[in-house]
């Protein structure tokens, strides 16, 4: 068995935390910065699987606030009053909610039939017609059949979601907006808007939440009014019942062992002005956007057994319901996951477009995934909320110093030097300490290492100077400790640059006695320089406490989410101060004063709050206004000019920061409000030889009182050959009316597949701009097959298996196209840009016997996160990917441990749908023994039997390479290990074993259309196998390596249509008809089922042959549609 890199999930969210509180002082000198890991979406995964099932079902009726005008039986709900909010306490809204209660009854009822055990956690109806469920024993085939029952629309598995102002507020123009004379100063500033914040929990006795000088509105306090005062309004909490909350958290209110996340949110957005914040000895009076605002807390995530601070789908569509429910203006929410489906197959996202329709804003963080492309977080992916990523401000506060101070003159380079403390050791209270001597170790060892120990008291009374290398921090120090110094400062390694880190304790920490730091190698060297140059003279003292700083402004954080979306749009929308940003919450304290004290933290998490603000103050000022239009106004006067590097040297694009980072007072004014803020003209189709062009039509309505005359003209960012055209050039807009515009992009015949940028500028009363995005298809398709090498035999010395693939390939007259990615080792990026990658229908992953993940060894090693960004990206675009190796949930790090710098992406669970079981799924039989079989999945894998077993004789591609010695289990990342989530199969199984679970090696991921949703939820398909084709034998008598690859290959690019002959108009001498469904597909299948739905309302009808009798009980023109399933497992739907 390997020794094996394997990192820690409950270590892993500890550092969350701790870079969240900590004022890190790593990173104003060097390229890396400080953030929280991306967001992550997963079912509840494996730590659950003794946890009952939890699944989301919708109905088909329309919501509360989307109710329909007229309807029998229930009546319109919609009115006007409050802007164009719906009424929701209305004597015809209770009437429809009444119905949508019974109707969810009547299911339930059904769903019981089904899985008697069932019990309902919650249930929607104003923004989600639909019931949480528990479903204890539920298996595919019963939710199948749940999917299946009259009026449900859908069935959800339950998801997980994780969270994702001293200088902001002036950056963004709040504070000029508070002089404005209809605003009246931060006194008034948002008064009578209410912010929602679904996070986790609000500390009410945080003095940034100071009730004082407010009065509740009307109809205030809701939910647990213990918990509210004048300004926090509304206090609800959401628990699930299998998961009961920690001693202390079971309210409202953030408990000792909660996250002050919630309550450093809502200071952002809304906390009191001029409250004196004091942290690391430094006092700063700060403001939240909209200090005068009201405050709704809606508690979702909090401290249970699973420990990290996660809130799931059920719970989370419960508080959107409530916050609107509530009279919410604003809704704020910080966290999100992975999208691996379109946004109307995510149930939140449903609930969230609700909101909208209703007259909320609804804010969502883009997501702590960057600096890669197609990292936009979901449900901020939805087109109708707005996402939010995350910039800097002109300054920002630091604590942790090296100053020398004597003699008097010292430069530069040896004061205010950045320092990080380490893990290991006493802490250095707030304040000063020194100054003394210090010494480059090297002058009393002859080393500057310090790895051995310094001879007693060579350093009495001094600081101890020491270099990174060759053995561990917590040795160093105490070397140094032995010698009598005082304290140490490590300096960093020539390779590590000036990047700071914090120092691990490593095997003797817990021996070390005095306090150390490090700092960047630069600082280091100066350091030494001058000690050279003073002698015993030069002294310095190391500093904890906080000052302000200055920093770069409008630089993008590289944490911040890139777009394009999911489903290919421009995301994020915005960008809003989120580096190292001041609020409530997250003190360097314990228990609850954690919560009650101030602390910085940097995240979209943090940006969000700063646009719920913002929007706050412009519903003060306008009311009336939509969500589209506020969110139309805040990207047409965003501030464009933004960097990706602290030099500025570098601009950012529109799919970095979408409009720009906002300008509220900008925004306060802006004469003109547009139906489309963003122009995003998506995935591009191409024609090899032509031209490619595009156009969409704006409308833009004047929302002032005097006539609106503008020029209109289009420029370009990025794209050789790339035009933006605008038709007409001028625009004159009569106040209150509206006039439409063309834009019109073009790409010439050639041009490379690529992302192409650029703006539309409306010059007139205000400058005013709206973002321009396209990308483009390969004009010609490659190979069909794009084989990536990824065994480690170019890098690390282990065996080359690209021959038995290859030969595979070849004999099956499959043309691919071969990149070794491990020749390209030690770069960031190995893969080809996507372009290249969209050119190759499917691309076939390998891994051999490599088990090292990115991280795990001092060189950069594939699949890098970059790479499997671009896989991502890839299969969002509609790629099919084959993933094969008996490491392989190693190689790609199943379990990584977020780095504080960007998140993991999440090709392992999120797209090829698989989690980590164990390490060895045969345990050790012998290796004779080694049996894989097809599970009754999809028809045609009851055939397919493998053979794993080491061949007695040589070893060669007509046998197999007898490498299967650590076949990982894998499982659907779910709740329940027998594949429920539909679109996810598990395939095949080791047979020869009784193993842990289920055995189970493979697993295929497809979204399929269906009679009830006959749309896809997604594009792309993909395949993981625990074990590598490169060990299936073939020389047994049972399936070959050959014959595998065949059959996934026919899997991935089986497409099947079907049409309905057979229907006309039913007459009243002929109600019988004779229908006949013609089915095909591109490769050797049967079809296997037919669904028919006769149009007339009854249930659908299910048969095993294309031909069909129906007798319909009255005259009429039917929609008949038939849903065809093929042995592959595929399905089409016929159009009416």
């Amino acid at each position: 068995m390997h020794a094996r890199f394997r990192s820690g999930r409950t270590l892993a969210w500890l550092l969350t935390l701790l870079v969240l509180v900590t004022l890190t002082p790593a990173y104003a000198q060097g390229p890396r910065w400080p953030g929280p890991p991306g967001p992550t979406v997963a079912s509840d995964g494996e730590q659950a699987l003794a946890l009952p099932q939890r699944w989301i079902v919708q109905l088909k009726d329309a919501p509360l606030v989307q109710a329909p005008g007229v309807r029998p039986g229930p009546i319109a709900v919609l009115g006007q009053g409050g802007g164009n909010r719906p009424r929701l306490d209305s004597a015809t809204a209770q009437q429809y909610r009444s119905f949508l209660r019974q109707q969810q009854e009547r299911a339930f009822a059904a769903v019981r039939q089904v899985v008697p055990q069932a019990r309902i956690q919650r249930q929607y109806a104003v923004l989600f017609n639909g019931m949480g469920l528990s479903l204890p024993g539920a298996s595919a085939e019963t939710i199948e059949r749940l999917r299946h029952l009259p009026n449900v629309a859908a069935v959800y598995p339950d998801q997980r979601y994780v969270l994702d102002n001293f200088a902001s507020v002036p950056l963004i123009g709040a504070e000029a907006l508070w002089r404005a004379p209809t605003i009246g100063g931060p006194a008034n500033a948002g008064r009578g808007v209410k912010i929602a914040i679904i996070d986790a929990g609000i500390r009410t006795d945080n003095p940034f939440f100071n009730p004082a000088g407010y009065r509740y509105p009307s109809g205030y306090p809701k939910g647990e009014t213990a918990y509210t005062t004048p300004k926090v309004i509304v206090a609800r909490s959401y628990f699930r019942p299998d998961r009961p909350p920690l001693e202390g958290s079971e309210t409202p209110l953030p408990g000792p062992e909660d996250s002050s996340h919630g309550t450093h949110v809502a200071g952002s957005a809304a906390g009191v002005a001029n409250t004196v914040a004091s942290i690391s000895g430094l006092s700063q009076p700060i403001a939240g956007v909209a200090p005068a605002a009201y405050l709704l807390n809606y508690k979702v995530f909090y401290a249970n057994e699973e420990s990290n601070f996660s809130a799931y789908g059920i719970e989370l569509i419960a508080a959107l319901e409530d916050a609107v429910a509530d009279g919410a203006d604003v809704i704020n929410n910080s966290w999100g996951g992975t999208p691996t489906s379109e946004p109307f197959a995510d149930p939140i996202v449903v609930a969230a477009e609700a909101a909208v329709d209703a007259g909320v804003t609804v804010i969502f963080s883009a997501g702590n995934s960057g600096p890669d492309q197609s990292t936009a977080g979901s449900p901020a992916y939805s087109p109708k909320v707005i996402a939010v990523g995350a910039s800097t401000t002109p300054t920002t506060l630091a604590a942790g110093f090296v100053d020398v101070v004597a003699p008097e003159g010292a430069p530069a380079a040896v004061r205010e030097q950045r320092y990080r403390a380490a893990a290991f050791g006493p802490r250095l209270e707030t304040g000063i300490w020194g100054p003394f001597p210090y010494t480059p170790v090297e002058a009393v060892s002859g080393s500057s290492l310090a790895c051995e120990p310094l001879p007693t008291g060579s350093l009495s009374g001094q600081i101890a100077l020491i270099e990174r290398g060759t053995c561990q921090f917590s040795l160093k120090v105490l070397n140094a400790q032995i010698g009598g110094a005082n304290a140490a400062i490590v300096y960093n390694s020539e390779q590590g640059g000036d990047e700071l880190i914090e120092m691990a304790s490593g095997d003797v920490g817990e021996a070390v006695g005095i306090p150390s730091v490090f700092v960047g190698r630069s600082s280091g060297l100066a350091l030494r320089d001058w000690r050279v140059q003073q002698g015993e003279a030069a002294r310095l003292q190391l500093d904890s406490r906080a000052r302000v700083i200055a920093q770069p402004a409008d630089v993008i954080a590289p944490f911040s989410s890139r777009g394009p979306s999911f489903q290919g749009s421009l995301k994020p929308d915005l960008v809003a101060p989120g580096f190292n940003i001041l609020s409530a919450g997250f003190a360097d304290a314990e228990g609850v004063e954690v919560h009650t004290g101030f602390g910085v933290a940097s995240g979209t998490s943090m940006a969000a709050p700063q646009v719920s603000g913002a929007v706050a103050l412009l519903k003060q000022l306008n009311p009336g206004w939509s969500p589209a239009d506020v969110k139309s106004a805040l990207m047409s006067t965003a501030v464009t000019e933004l960097y990706l590097d602290q030099e500025r040297t570098e601009r950012a694009t529109v799919l970095d920061a979408g409009a720009g980072r906002i300008a509220v007072d900008r925004a306060a004014s802006v004469p003109l409000l547009f139906d489309l803020p963003s122009l995003s003209f998506g995935n591009l189709p191409t024609v090899a030889g032509q031209p490619t062009s595009a156009a969409l039509t704006v409308r833009a309505r004047n929302v002032t009182r005097q006539t609106q005359r503008v020029t209109l003209a289009g420029s370009v960012s990025s794209g050789n050959g790339f035009a933006v055209s605008v038709t007409p050039d001028s625009l004159s807009i009569p106040a209150g009316q509206t006039a439409s515009f063309t834009v019109a992009v073009s790409i010439p015949a050639g041009a490379p597949a690529a992302d192409y940028e650029g703006v539309v500028r409306l010059e007139g009363a205000q400058p005013l701009h709206l973002p321009v995005w396209a990308r483009t298809l390969p004009a010609e398709p490659g190979p069909k097959v794009l084989l990536l090498d990824n065994d480690g035999s170019s890098s690390l010395g282990l065996r080359d298996y690209a021959g038995y693939y290859g030969n595979a390939l070849g004999e099956l007259g499959i043309p691919f196209a071969y990149i070794d990615l491990d020749a390209r080792a030690d770069a960031l990026q190995t893969l080809p840009a996507i372009g290249e990658l969209q050119k190759h229908e499917i691309i076939l992953w390998f891994t051999g016997d490599n088990f090292n993940p990115f991280g795990s060894l001092p060189a950069p090693t594939p699949l890098t996160p970059t790479d499997q960004n671009l896989l991502i990206a890839y299969l969002q675009s509609g790629g099919s990917l084959i993933a094969t190796g008996q490491d392989l949930s190693f190689a790609v790090d199943f379990d990584p441990n977020p780095d504080p710098i960007r998140g993991a992406p999440d090709l392992f669970g999120g797209y090829l749908s698989a989690t980590f079981v164990q390490d060895d799924v045969f345990g050790g039989a012998q290796a004779a023994e080694r049996t894989v079989v097809g599970l009754p999945a999809q028809p045609w894998l009851s055939g397919i039997s493998l053979d794993l077993s080491q061949p007695a004789g040589a070893v060669s591609d007509a046998t197999s390479a007898a490498n299967q010695t650590t076949v990982d289990e894998i499982a659907v990342i779910s709740s329940d290990p027998r594949f429920p989530i539909e679109g996810v199969s598990e395939i095949l199984r080791a047979a020869s074993v009784s193993p842990g679970l289920r055995g189970v090696v493979g697993i295929n991921t497809a979204a399929e259309p269906s009679l009830e949703q006959p749309v896809p939820a997604f594009k792309y398909r993909t395949t993981v196998l625990s074990f590598g084709l490169e060990g299936v034998r073939s020389d047994t008598g049972k399936t070959t390596r050959k014959e595998l690859l065949q059959a996934l290959l026919y899997w991935h690019v089986d497409r099947p249509t079907v049409r309905v002959e057979g229907v006309a108009p039913v007459t009243a001498e002929n109600l019988r008809v004779r229908l006949n469904a013609v089915a095909e597909t591109n490769t050797p299948a049967t079809f296997v089922r037919y669904r028919w739905d006769f149009g007339d309302g009854r249930p659908f009808v299910e048969t095993d042959q294309p031909e069909v009798t129906y007798q319909y009980a009255r005259p009429g023109n039917y929609p008949v549609r038939v849903e065809v399933t093929d042995s592959w497992g595929h399905r089409a739907v016929s159009t009416p």
